[in-house]
Protein backbone atom coordinates (compact mmCIF):
# COMPACT_ATOMS: atom_id res chain seq x y z
CA UNK A 1 0.00 0.00 0.00
CA UNK A 2 1.24 3.49 -0.83
CA UNK A 3 0.87 5.75 2.23
CA UNK A 4 1.20 9.53 2.23
CA UNK A 5 2.86 10.82 5.41
CA UNK A 6 1.29 13.87 7.05
CA UNK A 7 2.35 15.90 10.05
CA UNK A 8 3.42 19.30 11.31
CA UNK A 9 6.05 21.19 9.33
CA UNK A 10 5.83 24.90 10.07
CA UNK A 11 5.30 24.39 13.80
CA UNK A 12 7.98 21.70 14.16
CA UNK A 13 11.64 22.78 13.87
CA UNK A 14 12.65 19.09 13.68
CA UNK A 15 10.09 18.13 11.05
CA UNK A 16 12.64 16.65 8.62
CA UNK A 17 13.85 14.12 11.20
CA UNK A 18 10.26 13.26 12.14
CA UNK A 19 9.12 12.73 8.55
CA UNK A 20 12.12 10.55 7.83
CA UNK A 21 11.45 8.53 10.99
CA UNK A 22 7.85 8.16 9.87
CA UNK A 23 9.05 6.98 6.47
CA UNK A 24 11.11 4.27 8.16
CA UNK A 25 8.07 3.21 10.23
CA UNK A 26 5.84 2.95 7.16
CA UNK A 27 8.42 1.00 5.18
CA UNK A 28 9.11 -1.35 8.10
CA UNK A 29 5.40 -2.21 8.05
CA UNK A 30 5.73 -3.26 4.41
CA UNK A 31 4.25 -0.20 2.72
CA UNK A 32 5.63 2.41 0.35
CA UNK A 33 6.09 5.83 1.97
CA UNK A 34 5.17 9.02 0.12
CA UNK A 35 6.62 12.24 1.52
CA UNK A 36 4.82 15.57 0.89
CA UNK A 37 6.14 17.34 -2.24
CA UNK A 38 6.51 20.48 -0.14
CA UNK A 39 8.63 18.88 2.56
CA UNK A 40 11.28 21.57 2.80
CA UNK A 41 14.90 20.49 2.31
CA UNK A 42 17.44 20.42 5.12
CA UNK A 43 18.83 23.76 3.87
CA UNK A 44 15.46 25.47 4.53
CA UNK A 45 15.82 27.99 7.37
CA UNK A 46 12.77 27.13 9.46
CA UNK A 47 13.56 29.58 12.24
CA UNK A 48 13.98 32.50 9.84
CA UNK A 49 10.74 31.64 8.02
CA UNK A 50 8.71 31.49 11.23
CA UNK A 51 10.25 34.73 12.51
CA UNK A 52 9.46 36.49 9.24
CA UNK A 53 5.79 35.39 9.40
CA UNK A 54 5.25 35.79 13.16
CA UNK A 55 5.00 32.06 13.77
CA UNK A 56 2.28 31.32 11.20
CA UNK A 57 2.45 30.18 7.59
CA UNK A 58 0.60 32.80 5.47
CA UNK A 59 -2.61 31.46 3.92
CA UNK A 60 -1.47 32.07 0.33
CA UNK A 61 1.67 30.03 0.97
CA UNK A 62 -0.35 27.33 2.78
CA UNK A 63 -2.73 27.08 -0.20
CA UNK A 64 0.21 26.59 -2.55
CA UNK A 65 1.63 23.82 -0.38
CA UNK A 66 -1.76 22.09 -0.07
CA UNK A 67 -2.44 22.04 -3.81
CA UNK A 68 0.62 19.88 -4.40
CA UNK A 69 0.41 17.90 -1.18
CA UNK A 70 -3.25 16.96 -1.71
CA UNK A 71 -2.44 15.76 -5.21
CA UNK A 72 0.17 13.42 -3.72
CA UNK A 73 -2.30 12.29 -1.06
CA UNK A 74 -5.03 11.51 -3.60
CA UNK A 75 -2.53 9.53 -5.66
CA UNK A 76 -1.83 7.34 -2.62
CA UNK A 77 -3.82 4.48 -1.09
CA UNK A 78 -3.94 6.00 2.35
CA UNK A 79 -2.43 8.39 4.86
CA UNK A 80 -0.02 7.81 7.76
CA UNK A 81 -0.31 10.49 10.43
CA UNK A 82 2.78 11.50 12.40
CA UNK A 83 2.40 12.12 16.17
CA UNK A 84 2.53 15.87 15.38
CA UNK A 85 -0.41 15.85 12.96
CA UNK A 86 -2.91 17.42 15.35
CA UNK A 87 -0.67 20.49 15.64
CA UNK A 88 -0.86 21.13 11.90
CA UNK A 89 -3.67 22.85 9.99
CA UNK A 90 -2.48 21.28 6.74
CA UNK A 91 -2.25 17.75 8.15
CA UNK A 92 -5.72 18.13 9.67
CA UNK A 93 -7.10 19.06 6.26
CA UNK A 94 -5.27 16.13 4.66
CA UNK A 95 -6.70 13.73 7.25
CA UNK A 96 -10.24 15.00 6.54
CA UNK A 97 -9.72 14.59 2.80
CA UNK A 98 -8.37 11.05 3.24
CA UNK A 99 -11.37 10.04 5.34
CA UNK A 100 -13.74 11.81 2.97
CA UNK A 101 -12.58 9.86 -0.08
CA UNK A 102 -12.45 6.56 1.78
CA UNK A 103 -8.66 6.19 1.92
CA UNK A 104 -7.04 4.08 4.61
CA UNK A 105 -5.91 6.01 7.68
CA UNK A 106 -2.98 4.95 9.87
CA UNK A 107 -1.33 6.46 12.95
CA UNK A 108 2.41 6.42 13.60
CA UNK A 109 3.15 5.89 17.30
CA UNK A 110 4.88 8.46 19.48
CA UNK A 111 8.07 6.40 19.50
CA UNK A 112 7.88 5.69 15.74
CA UNK A 113 7.87 1.93 16.25
CA UNK A 114 4.28 1.10 15.27
CA UNK A 115 1.88 1.81 12.45
CA UNK A 116 -1.70 1.39 13.65
CA UNK A 117 -4.81 1.47 11.42
CA UNK A 118 -7.65 3.74 12.44
CA UNK A 119 -10.40 1.59 13.97
CA UNK A 120 -13.50 1.09 11.85
CA UNK A 121 -16.40 2.70 13.68
CA UNK A 122 -20.02 1.62 13.79
CA UNK A 123 -22.05 3.98 11.52
CA UNK A 124 -23.80 5.47 14.56
CA UNK A 125 -20.45 6.12 16.25
CA UNK A 126 -19.08 7.61 13.04
CA UNK A 127 -22.08 9.95 12.94
CA UNK A 128 -21.33 10.93 16.55
CA UNK A 129 -17.78 11.95 15.62
CA UNK A 130 -19.00 13.80 12.53
CA UNK A 131 -21.38 15.78 14.72
CA UNK A 132 -18.54 16.65 17.11
CA UNK A 133 -16.69 18.21 14.18
CA UNK A 134 -19.86 19.99 13.06
CA UNK A 135 -20.33 21.29 16.60
CA UNK A 136 -16.83 22.77 16.59
CA UNK A 137 -17.52 24.49 13.28
CA UNK A 138 -20.81 25.84 14.66
CA UNK A 139 -18.99 27.26 17.68
CA UNK A 140 -16.39 28.97 15.47
CA UNK A 141 -19.13 30.48 13.29
CA UNK A 142 -21.21 31.81 16.19
CA UNK A 143 -18.16 33.04 18.06
CA UNK A 144 -17.73 35.71 15.38
CA UNK A 145 -21.08 37.20 16.40
CA UNK A 146 -21.21 36.50 20.13
CA UNK A 147 -17.57 36.45 21.20
CA UNK A 148 -14.82 39.03 20.99
CA UNK A 149 -11.39 39.15 19.43
CA UNK A 150 -9.83 38.13 22.73
CA UNK A 151 -12.54 35.91 24.25
CA UNK A 152 -14.73 33.43 22.33
CA UNK A 153 -17.00 33.11 25.40
CA UNK A 154 -17.46 36.83 26.05
CA UNK A 155 -21.27 36.67 25.81
CA UNK A 156 -21.63 33.75 28.24
CA UNK A 157 -19.05 35.24 30.57
CA UNK A 158 -21.33 38.28 30.89
CA UNK A 159 -23.21 36.51 33.68
CA UNK A 160 -20.31 37.43 35.97
CA UNK A 161 -21.65 41.01 35.98
CA UNK A 162 -24.63 39.57 37.91
CA UNK A 163 -22.37 37.67 40.32
CA UNK A 164 -23.19 34.41 38.55
CA UNK A 165 -20.17 32.23 37.70
CA UNK A 166 -19.77 32.03 33.90
CA UNK A 167 -20.09 28.23 33.83
CA UNK A 168 -23.46 28.53 35.57
CA UNK A 169 -24.43 31.19 33.03
CA UNK A 170 -23.67 28.70 30.27
CA UNK A 171 -25.83 26.06 31.95
CA UNK A 172 -28.71 28.55 32.27
CA UNK A 173 -28.57 28.91 28.49
CA UNK A 174 -28.40 25.13 28.18
CA UNK A 175 -31.51 24.87 30.37
CA UNK A 176 -33.34 27.12 27.89
CA UNK A 177 -32.60 24.51 25.21
CA UNK A 178 -33.84 21.71 27.48
CA UNK A 179 -37.10 23.63 28.03
CA UNK A 180 -37.48 24.06 24.29
CA UNK A 181 -37.00 20.32 23.74
CA UNK A 182 -39.47 19.54 26.52
CA UNK A 183 -41.98 21.77 24.76
CA UNK A 184 -41.44 19.87 21.53
CA UNK A 185 -41.90 16.56 23.36
CA UNK A 186 -45.28 17.75 24.65
CA UNK A 187 -46.58 19.60 21.58
CA UNK A 188 -44.77 17.92 18.69
CA UNK A 189 -43.74 21.26 17.18
CA UNK A 190 -41.72 24.39 17.79
CA UNK A 191 -42.63 27.86 16.55
CA UNK A 192 -39.12 29.14 15.97
CA UNK A 193 -35.83 27.27 16.46
CA UNK A 194 -35.81 23.68 15.21
CA UNK A 195 -35.25 20.53 17.25
CA UNK A 196 -31.90 19.76 15.60
CA UNK A 197 -30.58 23.25 16.39
CA UNK A 198 -31.72 22.87 20.01
CA UNK A 199 -29.90 19.55 20.37
CA UNK A 200 -26.72 21.06 18.95
CA UNK A 201 -26.88 24.23 21.05
CA UNK A 202 -27.47 22.16 24.19
CA UNK A 203 -24.32 20.16 23.50
CA UNK A 204 -22.31 23.31 22.70
CA UNK A 205 -23.36 25.08 25.91
CA UNK A 206 -22.49 21.99 27.95
CA UNK A 207 -18.95 21.98 26.58
CA UNK A 208 -18.61 25.75 27.04
CA UNK A 209 -19.73 25.27 30.66
CA UNK A 210 -17.01 22.68 31.17
CA UNK A 211 -14.33 24.99 29.72
CA UNK A 212 -15.48 27.85 31.95
CA UNK A 213 -15.64 25.56 34.97
CA UNK A 214 -12.09 24.36 34.30
CA UNK A 215 -10.99 28.00 34.14
CA UNK A 216 -12.58 28.69 37.52
CA UNK A 217 -11.12 25.48 38.93
CA UNK A 218 -7.65 26.52 37.78
CA UNK A 219 -7.16 23.58 35.42
CA UNK A 220 -6.74 25.79 32.37
CA UNK A 221 -5.73 29.41 31.85
CA UNK A 222 -8.49 31.95 31.49
CA UNK A 223 -9.01 33.42 28.01
CA UNK A 224 -9.97 36.87 29.24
Amino acid sequence: MKLYIAGAISSDPHYVDHFLAGKTTVEAAGHKAVLPPNLRPATYDHEAFMKEHNGNTPLDILRGYLKQDLAALLDSDGIALLPSWKNSTGAGIEACVARGVGSSVFFISEDYTRLTPEPVRHPASQRFHSLLQEMGELHDKKQKDYGSNTDPFANVRGSAAWDIPPWIGAMVRATDKVKRLQSFARKGELANEGVIDSFMDLAVYSIIARVLYEEEDGRIQKTS
